[in-house]
Formats: C-alpha cells, sequence, structure tokens
C-alpha cells in the first residue's frame, strides 16, 4: 500500500517535472533576442551616422535636426559638452566640435534560466503538497480495508471495514455485506455441526448401555465388534468437534514449555508396543496457545501411531527467529498425492478399513493456518517412514 502511494506521488511529480520542462523550453523560444553585444553594435553604428549628420550644423538647425532622430532611437538623446558627466548605463560618441552624443545603452539581457528554475522547485513542492494532500486520506482508507480484509482472512469474521465519506466508501460497504453474508453461513454451519454432533452422543450412550445389557447372551465377538463401531463414532463425533474448534479466534500467546508438553502427550498416547519419543532440547519455550500446542502434538502423534511399525519421534528446532516442530514414524509414509492428506476427510486408504475420520491432519492444518505457519508432508530421513514438519515464523 505504501509503494502504490509513494508510486502515485512520484508519478504526479514527474507528470509536473515534464510539463515544467516544455513550458521553460517554450518560454525561453518565445523571449529570446539578439544578444546585448549585438545590440551595443547597431546603437554605435546609429550614433556614428548621426554624429555625420549633425557635424555641419549648428545652433537651431542642429537641436531641430537632433529632435528628428530621437524617435528613431527611441529613448533619449541629447548633446553634451565634453567635460559633462555621462551617467555610466549611456553611450558616448564625440563630435567634431568637441560636443559629445549621448544616448541611453541597450539593457543588458539576463538569463532567464535561474527564475526557472526557482520556478520550478516551488511548483514541484507545491505539487508534492497538493499531491500528498489528496491522497493521504485515499491511502488511509485503502490501508484500513487492507487490515480488516487480513482480519477476515485470518478468521475474524466479525471484523468490518470504516466506511468513511469518498471514493473508497461503495467499497467498503460492498466487502461489509460479503462480510456479514459470509459471517451468517459460516457461523450457521458451525452450529449445526456442533448441534448435531452434541445430540449424536446420547443416541450413542444409549446404544452402548444396550449393547451391555445385552452382552450377557450374545456372541462376545459380536458385542466387541458393536463396541468397536460406537467407540469409532464417538471418536469421529469428537474428531468433528476438534474440527469445529480449529475455526475459533486465536487465543492469548504464552511461553510453552515444548518439551514438557511433547512428553505429556508421548505418556499420555504412547504405549508398551509403540513408545514415542521425545527429541526436544530442555528449557525449548516457544510463544504459543497451549490448548493449540496440546491438540497439534495429540493429532499430530496419534496419527503417526496408526501408520508406525515399531517408532515414533518428536522433535523440534528453531529455524532462525522461529522454530519447526517435527512429527515422523518408521511406517509405510505417505502416498505421492500427499497433500491432499491435509484436506478434511482425506484418508491414505480409500477404502477406510483402519476406520480413520481422516479429520487429524486437517484440524492440524487450520491451527497452523491461524497461526501464520505451513505443514509440510514428507519421508523421514532416519526412520523412513512419514514426517510432518510445521514450521512457524
Amino acid at each position: 500500500m505504501r509503494s502504490l502511494f509513494a508510486r502515485a506521488v512520484f508519478g504526479i511529480l514527474v507528470a509536473v517535472f515534464l510539463a515544467w520542462v516544455g513550458g521553460s523550453v517554450v518560454f525561453l523560444f518565445a523571449t529570446r533576442g539578439p544578444p546585448s553585444e549585438q545590440l551595443s553594435e547597431v546603437l554605435d553604428s546609429q550614433l556614428a551616422m548621426i554624429a555625420a549628420e549633425l557635424d555641419g550644423l549648428e545652433g537651431e538647425e542642429r537641436e531641430e535636426r537632433l529632435r528628428a532622430f530621437r524617435p528613431i532611437l527611441r529613448g533619449p538623446l541629447d548633446l553634451v559638452p565634453a567635460d559633462a558627466p555621462v551617467p555610466p548605463d549611456h553611450v558616448v560618441h564625440p563630435l567634431s566640435d568637441g560636443m559629445r552624443l549621448v544616448a541611453l545603452a541597450p539593457p543588458r539581457r539576463r538569463s532567464m534560466l535561474p527564475a526557472l528554475v526557482a520556478q520550478g522547485l516551488f511548483i514541484l513542492v507545491s505539487a508534492s503538497f497538493v499531491a500528498w494532500m489528496l491522497a493521504a486520506p485515499l491511502m488511509r482508507d485503502l490501508r484500513a480495508l487492507e487490515l480488516a480484509v487480513g482480519r477476515l482472512r485470518d478468521d475474524d469474521l466479525s471484523a468490518r471495514v470504516p466506511e468513511p465519506p469518498g471514493p473508497v466508501q461503495p467499497l467498503a460497504t460492498e466487502i461489509n455485506r460479503l462480510a456479514s453474508r459470509v459471517q451468517a453461513l459460516v457461523v450457521g454451519q458451525r452450529d449445526l455441526l456442533r448441534a448435531v454432533s452434541h445430540e449424536l452422543r446420547t443416541p450413542l450412550a444409549r446404544l452402548r448401555f444396550q449393547v451391555e445389557e445385552l452382552a450377557d447372551g450374545a456372541d462376545p465377538a459380536m458385542v466387541r465388534a458393536v463396541d468397536d463401531e460406537l467407540d469409532e463414532v464417538d471418536a469421529l463425533i469428537g474428531e468433528l468437534m476438534d474440527w469445529l474448534q480449529a475455526e475459533a479466534p486465536v487465543g492469548e500467546l504464552v511461553e510453552v514449555d515444548l518439551r514438557e508438553a511433547a512428553t505429556r502427550a508421548a505418556s499420555r498416547l504412547g504405549g508398551d508396543e509403540l513408545a514415542v519419543e521425545v527429541d526436544v532440547a530442555p528449557d525449548f519455550r516457544v510463544r504459543h496457545t497451549e490448548r493449540d500446542v496440546e491438540r497439534l502434538l495429540d493429532n499430530l502423534v496419534g496419527n503417526a501411531l496408526r501408520y508406525a511399525s515399531t517408532r515414533v519421534r518428536i522433535g523440534a528446532r528453531r529455524s532462525g527467529s522461529g522454530w519447526t516442530l517435527l512429527v515422523e514414524d518408521d511406517g509405510p509414509g505417505f502416498p505421492e498425492d500427499a497433500a491432499r492428506l491435509l484436506e478434511p476427510f482425506a484418508t491414505a486408504d480409500a477404502s477406510r478399513a483402519d476406520g480413520r475420520s481422516g479429520l487429524g491432519l486437517s484440524i492440524v492444518q487450520r491451527i497452523v493456518e491461524r497461526h501464520r505457519g505451513s505443514v509440510t508432508l514428507e519421508r523421514a530421513d532416519e526412520l523412513g517412514g512419514a514426517r510432518v514438519r510445521i514450521d512457524f515464523a
């Protein structure tokens, strides 16, 4: 936005400068005339001719002829004695009788360039001030528009654009209408999904109770299968709730001990068959929200545990002014089209035979985007399986 303002002002100043240069050139050509030296030579020749005419005359006749020559010179023309003082801006031509013919010298032509340069500087300064006065309010309104749209991009659907009178007002009004419409649609969708997810838990609880009541006379394998299916539906609802919560605005940033949070996640999710290693330096602190760090670790580690053979590792490192979170496993790794796994309900196995909902990495993606980070799915160098790398600035 600032570069746009600078280009606009610069363009105005360049246009004014070119107009001043063109006008100055035209003015100099229109007002140019013969140089002062040439005019002095012409005046000397005229005085010599007049002196030749006056040399043989005396008295009234000489004075009458002198008066006849004055209109020709368009200036004062006098006869003075040889010892009479002559002003410095006059030209003198002697006569044979000792008198001197005195006329006003032609004015010396002064260069107009300094005046034109001063005029150009004044015009440029004035144009800069006028351009600033005209463009500054517009740039201020556009800046406010940019900030509001940035908040909307960051999922702050309550953000609205100021609507000051001016050329930006129609655009701001339409953006506010669009934002209100999008907010209503998104909030309605969230409320509907939240209500459905909440209402589903009640019949699930009743089904689980009925399965337990019928367990005495039923096939134990069938009971376990039904119970597993209920667990999967309950987990799906939980992940759906997490997916909805991932759209919430970023909370208060605090100092989070990443090693401690990773150790808790490893202890909470790991088991005897699949231990979770923590490769994070002691006192590795980052500014983040505790809840989002826990959700990131839970989803990443849970996803790695589903596919790992024997090992899952949580790592972290500094990268410039930011930091990087790494979760990797020794499983089969990601498919070639790994990018699609960041979309909701996308799974590595199209048949979904493992019962996954496909929301884990989508939740991670949403959380990371809210914190202006990036998610990369790649192959682990050492473990040989899948690795999720999250970079925060």
